[in-house]
């Protein structure tokens, strides 16, 4: 996997390679009227990246792979991946920028739930004080989003589609390569929620499963190698993501 050394690595380190968007592409003009959408495709295969190299960190290791902790990584790959493929697949640039707020709407929401399920009984007043302010200005914020999708046509700003909703619409389901996409991200949901049928799917539980691994690194890598190739076409660069 020197690929994610040469290719992937330049991406999760700042200022190395630089992937602003070039003037008169599909991005520049989508940031030119305060658009979320290279920030947020930007920092989804940033994420899709670094959990890829967790996992090859593990394999030049001279450590024995873990039997479900890749997987779990693998998964996220996948995940951050798809996001960014939808996000980025539409030609108009108002739907881009739509499904830009759609995820940057679910982001605000999460860090709200974060901050509202710290202690209710808090040290003192003024800690108090502090996070009523932040969660307040979270929702402001979520306001101003849901005014912009408004002022692009939206009638509502729903949630972006479930992970499955949208592997189905970029995967041929009764492939090989799309039963393959399908069963990692079942594995990799079976391994982040500690369910045991996982050990019913492998010849012998206590060894590595080398082939079923193989298989979900494979379409964990080839997500993260579409999503970067649309960014480099949405942004205008001219920078090989092939591995």
């Amino acid at each position: 996997m020197q690929w994610v050394r040469d290719v992937g690595d330049p991406w999760t380190i700042k200022g190395r390679v630089d992937r602003r968007p070039r003037p008169g592409s599909d991005l520049a003009a989508d940031d030119a009227i305060e658009s979320e959408t290279s920030k947020v495709a930007h920092h989804g295969i940033v994420m899709a990246l670094d959990h890829l190299g967790s996992v090859v960190d593990a394999m030049v290791s001279d450590e024995p792979m873990r039997h479900y902790a890749p997987l779990t990584a693998l998964r996220t790959v996948l995940m951050s991946s798809v996001r960014v493929r939808w996000l980025l697949e539409p030609n108009s640039s108002v739907e881009r920028q739509l499904r830009g707020l759609q995820i940057g709407h679910v982001n605000l929401d999460e860090q709200r739930k974060a901050f509202n399920t710290l202690s209710s009984k808090p040290a003192n007043a003024e800690l108090e004080q502090q996070r009523q302010q932040i969660v307040s200005e979270f929702a402001s914020q979520m306001t101003a989003l849901e005014a912009r999708a408004t002022a692009l046509g939206a009638t509502k700003l729903n949630p972006p589609p479930d992970t499955v909703s949208m592997l189905q619409k970029m995967v041929a389901v009764n492939s090989t390569d799309g039963f393959a996409v399908l069963q990692l991200w079942r594995m990799g949901s079976a391994a982040a929620h500690g369910y045991f049928w996982l050990d019913t799917q492998r010849p012998n539980p206590h060894l590595f499963d080398e082939d079923g691994f193989d298989f979900a690194l494979y379409g964990a890598t080839q997500f993260v190698t579409q999503a970067m190739q649309l960014y480099e076409r949405r942004a205008g660069l001219n920078i090989s993501a092939t591995p």
